[in-house]
């Protein structure tokens, strides 16, 4: 197992690497009996069982859509949601919505052939990751579908669901008039729900090629009624802390005015002009990149709180490939053209791995950041760069548990050791 961690040379160089001895004897010594002890890691292990703790369902189709808690993986596939208990396997709950799913399958629908299994599941259009969040005091599980609709095209479905016991608690209909006929690549996404709304995206066309030009309406959706409170005109940018960020402009990753506005009301909290620039909100941060259209240039990253900027161009993520940021430790990680690299709640780069040039998507669970930087599936610790332990497989889905896998139509559940 590897448990090195690099440091930054240059403007990015930490102030102590960690070829640091630590304090010495005597420091040690000089604390004074009533001062308590840090706290230790109370996380659980960044290693899951190689073999299958439980298996939830033989008969799951396309890339892996769920949320887990300590005692239940929710699943979405393509007609529904299932809610399977983490102690037994056993299925708590179910629910659909109410117009059948597009590209609904049953066990019989899955080819037994690989080939013509892994045909079936690229075939499977796009379906939103499920969200778990709390409402009012109650966890709420959203949950998104396309489904079909009266004659031609395909409208949207979004349940609002209580997790504990399956109850619907409302059902919003979706229905852009860029689907009304022969959508082409309809996809529905949700930005991540905060201070009870989310932000549901329908999307129209191909990203990649324009063609035709790709369409979107979004729309700000209340989780406690289920209603739409109101409609964005711009890009969206992002959606933290009841703060919706949008980008007057083209409507695509080229910049304008960024708008920070207040979800429900729209009353505008602050405006900054980004010109040719693209944009994204990590967390407590706004990641300014210059945009030719093609690739990534250099980077400023902005506190949102201030808009001050806490790293120039060329001190942070430069060319970033792409960013996340883990709420359990506060670090974002960002992926550069050789390196993936952390930074911490005041801004600084605290680590940086090498990478072997590939695009790298890390997902955070538990303080850890699962992805393979140099081809190898890890677990990193989020919080100091170092190597928590090495797999033969990424996850699917992480929880604070444990971990999804899928083997050609079979779903398992494996536990953190």
């Amino acid at each position: 197992m590897r448990t090195a961690a690099f440091c930054l040379a240059g403007a990015l160089a930490l102030a102590e690497c960690s070829s640091d001895d630590g304090p010495s004897t005597d420091d040690r010594g000089a604390s004074s009996a009533g001062e308590e002890e840090p706290a230790g890691d109370t996380r659980v292990s960044a290693e899951f069982a190689a073999d299958p703790t439980l298996t939830l369902s033989e008969h799951y189709a396309g890339l892996v859509r769920a949320v887990l808690d300590a005692d239940t993986a929710f699943v979405s596939d393509h007609g529904g949601l299932t809610a399977y208990a983490l102690d037994d396997g056993a299925e708590r709950f179910r629910v659909e919505p109410a117009a059948p799913g597009v590209d609904a399958y049953g066990p019989d629908d899955i080819p037994e052939d690989e080939g013509d299994r892994q045909r079936f599941s690229t075939d499977l259009v796009d379906l939103p990751q499920p969200q778990l969040t709390e409402v009012d005091g109650r966890d709420v599980l959203l949950a998104a579908h396309l489904v079909e609709a009266d004659g031609n095209g395909v409208r949207g479905s979004l349940m609002g669901v209580d997790a504990a016991t399956g109850e619907e608690l409302w059902n919003l209909e979706l229905d852009p008039e860029h689907w009304r006929s022969d959508p082409f690549r309809p996809a529905l996404t949700l930005s991540a729900a905060h201070d009870g709304h989310v932000v549901v995206t329908s999307t129209n066309g191909d990203f990649l090629h324009q063609q035709p030009p790709l369409t979107r309406e979004r729309h700000v959706v209340d989780l406690a009624t289920g209603e739409i409170v109101r409609e964005l005109e711009d890009t969206l940018i992002g959606h933290v802390d009841g703060v919706v960020y949008t980008a007057v402009g083209s409507d695509g990753i080229i910049g304008g005015t960024l708008v920070a506005a207040d979800a429900v009301d729209g009353e505008v909290l602050w405006e900054l002009d980004v010109p040719d620039q693209g944009s994204a909100v990590l967390g407590p941060w706004l990641l300014l990149t210059d945009w030719d259209g093609l690739t990534q240039g250099d980077g400023q990253l902005l506190r949102l709180s201030d808009r001050e900027v806490v790293l120039d161009r060329g001190e942070g993520p430069d060319a970033a490939r792409g960013c996340i940021h883990d709420d359990e430790s506060a670090v974002t990680a960002c992926t550069l053209e050789n390196e993936l690299i952390g930074i911490d709640a005041d801004g600084a780069v605290i680590w940086s791995i090498p990478t072997d040039g590939g695009w790298v998507s890390p997902e955070p669970g538990n303080g850890y950041l699962y992805g393979r930087p140099d081809g190898t599936p890890l677990a990193i610790d989020a919080a100091t760069g170092e190597i928590a332990a090495e797999f033969d497989r990424d996850p699917e889905t992480v929880g604070p548990t444990g971990v999804l896998q899928r083997d050609g139509n079979t779903l398992t559940f494996h536990a953190f050791l």
